[in-house]
């Protein structure tokens, strides 16, 4: 195969994410008999409509139920309390180099390896994004600032609260309900501002830029900060994420791609 730009890298995981984002909006939304399934990157995923997540949990009896009349993930046994805690709560676990090995296989167009890591990839660069906009260039320098750092540490927990942090629907929780799959507010590990995120984000990956972040300025100060030096940040994500990733597939040679080869090590 002809070895992509970081240019290219970068428009095909926005295109793939686009769809994905299309795909999810409308499943979101319909409320038709298997409305809330779709397929995308060869894979058949389900959208719990109430909580707005995209899983690959199959439709099995007992799996699924609805909340006002949207298709949503049960929680009536400990084993549904489980696996929804693999899309929120506890048991989220997505690193930079999950998301660079799928990001390499969208591009070269070969078939997603760690599937059970895909709906967290695909929650976290996707919809997060998708309900909160502002979030999502800050995701995306998040995970370049780990590859270039080379820190293994789940994306989850450098982050601040997301999304998926815990159950949206955690009032309809029973009492008895495991604290360690932490599905309540309360039982979020992390609980930084993203203003206060956001401000220590700009400090490391932009240290000589104009406007030194401020510990003084308001919660909207911050965000207008982050903002401003977008086209910066954007670079950033391309040096150190997009770029790597183009070197990653000229290495690979039309193999699967590997963050850190054999000769690497």
């Amino acid at each position: 195969m002809i070895t992509p730009t970081a240019e290219q890298c970068e428009r095909a995981i926005d295109e793939a994410i686009a769809e994905v984002r299309a795909k999810f909006a409308q499943a979101l939304e319909d409320d038709r008999d298997g409305g809330n399934v779709f397929v995308v990157l060869g894979k058949t995923f389900r959208v719990d409509q109430a909580r707005q997540l995209l899983t690959d949990v199959h439709d099995d009896p007992g799996a699924w139920t609805q909340h006002q009349g949207r298709r949503t993930l049960s929680v009536a046994r400990r084993v549904d309390r489980g696996t929804l805690s693999l899309f929120v709560g506890s048991n989220r676990f997505v690193t930079a180099e999950t998301a660079f090995l799928a990001f390499a296989d969208i591009v070269t167009g070969k078939k997603l390896r760690n599937w059970a890591n895909i709906p967290g990839v695909l929650n976290l660069f996707a919809v997060e994004g998708l309900l909160f906009p502002e979030q999502d260039i800050a995701i995306r320098v998040t995970a370049a600032r780990l590859l270039e750092t080379g820190d293994e540490t789940d994306l989850h927990a450098v982050l601040p609260p997301l999304h998926t942090g815990w159950d949206p629907l955690h009032d309809l929780l029973a009492p008895e309900t495991e604290a360690e799959y932490r599905l309540r507010p309360s039982e979020c590990l992390n609980q930084q501002s993203w203003p206060d995120y956001l401000m220590r984000l700009l400090g490391e990956v932009l240290p000589d830029t104009t406007g030194k972040p401020s510990t003084t300025g308001t919660a909207d100060d911050a965000w207008r900060l982050f903002r401003t030096h977008t086209p910066k940040l954007e670079q950033y994500v391309r040096d150190h994420l997009f770029a790597r990733l183009a070197r990653a597939i000229a290495d690979a040679d039309d193999q699967h791609v590997l963050l850190h080869p054999p000769a690497d090590r």
